[in-house]
């Protein structure tokens, strides 16, 4: 008798480990920070946790990982990138030409990326907006209603990235507070909890998927879930989708474009999903989108050290405003244009004021290179208001 109750007691503990009402704190070592520590776990969270994850280390903080696991009766092909902020870029792309993200990508020398938002006919159908001026100002479709395109990332003039909700018929405050922006959906998580959704076959059936948010930690993930693959990648519904990027510890999260749109892509691996544009559980099958999101190593200036066989490049708004912090007293200092560049918004800082005073010893050579530097606004108490302040070097 005694042998039965101590069997009975080993099932119920059975059950309640796997159980909806489970406790994670016992596996916290094992699962380490990465993992949503807050949910409750069952059989498909715990299965994906122990599946063969293939971790490559990509530098600076950020990696990419991949696994199979087998999730509410399918085989779920899953594949991310995580990276810190104050150590990447992270931009957005929008195409004249629809071409495939990994073309994109290099295209535009990234590190990763994850294919953009949705289109019809090759041009993107939600709002798009890069270095406040190339802008593709556009409502959600009759394709993309209002209850799917429901969120934005959004990229400030620091390189900050937030991953919300926004109303899908108006961007006025994005286009006020931001820099670079993508409109897309639907939103998955919000502050760490699943968002609801209608019971349409467009966000009920089984797909591979796209979705972008932030950790708990404040990470950025990238994430791909393969679909129509049978036995290799079934897919995920949106809800599915959700619950996957919650348990990998996102906090806030929406879908990008997804189907044969659905790519991650890192400089070291290729394509390192399995998008099903040929129906095969390979890297081969990717379709072309018109918008991405794209990660570079961070930094000041698009190239160069500041000397003048190899001057400093210019080629938007944050770049120019960088000049300031590498300018200092005797020393000289080489810049160039590469693209035009707007300033709206900006309260420009000139770089050589005299401070100490009646200093003017920063020596600046500025090329142009033919471009324009469009609606510069300078408004300070000195009596040097203006693009140089004082011109010590040339123009």
């Amino acid at each position: 008798m005694k042998m039965k109750y101590l069997y009975m007691s080993f099932l119920l503990a059975l059950v309640y480990s796997c159980s909806d009402s489970g406790d994670n704190s016992d596996y916290s070592e094992m699962l380490k920070k990465d993992f949503n520590q807050e949910i409750k776990w069952d059989v498909d969270s715990l299965a994906l946790m122990r599946a063969s994850w293939e971790k490559t280390d990509l530098g600076n903080g950020a990696a990419v990982c991949t696994a199979q696991a087998s999730m509410w009766g399918t085989t779920q092909s899953v594949s991310y990138v995580v990276y810190p902020t104050t150590m990447f870029s992270t931009r957005v792309a929008v195409c004249d030409t629809p071409a495939k993200t990994s073309m994109i990508a290099k295209d535009k020398k990234a590190l990763f990326a994850i294919n953009g938002s949705y289109s019809i006919s090759g041009n993107p159908s939600t709002f798009t907006m890069v270095d406040k001026v190339d802008k593709v100002v556009k409502v959600a479709s009759t394709i993309e209603s209002a209850s799917k395109v429901n969120g934005v990332i959004a990229i400030d003039a620091e390189g900050s990235v937030d991953v919300k909700s926004c109303t899908f018929s108006d961007y006025t405050d994005v286009e006020d507070e931001y820099e670079s922006a993508l409109a897309s959906g639907p939103m998955l998580l919000m502050e760490g909890k699943v968002c609801s959704f209608p019971q349409d076959a467009i966000y009920t059936q089984r797909m591979a998927r796209s979705v972008i948010g932030i950790t708990a930690q404040g990470k950025m993930m990238l994430l791909t879930i393969d679909g129509a693959i049978t036995g290799n990648a079934d897919g995920a519904t949106l809800e599915e989708a959700a619950f996957i990027a919650k348990t990998l510890g996102m906090k806030n999260a929406v879908c990008l474009a997804d189907g044969s749109s659905s790519t991650l892509w890192t400089s070291g691996k290729g394509v390192v999903n399995h998008p099903v544009g040929n129906g095969q559980y390979d890297h081969e099958g990717e379709g072309t989108v018109s918008t991405v999101i794209y990660v570079a190593a961070s930094s000041l200036f698009d190239g160069g050290d500041g000397t003048v066989d190899n001057p400093y490049l210019i080629s938007n708004r944050n770049h120019m405003r960088n000049m300031m912090s590498v300018v200092e007293l005797d020393k000289t200092y080489y810049f160039e244009m590469t693209n035009d560049v707007d300033m709206t918004g900006i309260d420009w800082k000139p770089l050589n004021t005299g401070e100490p005073v009646d200093r003017f010893d920063i020596k600046i050579h500025f090329d142009g290179k033919g471009h324009t530097i469009r609606n510069l606004h300078c408004e300070i108490s000195s009596r040097y208001a203006s693009f140089f302040g004082v011109m010590n070097g040339s123009c």
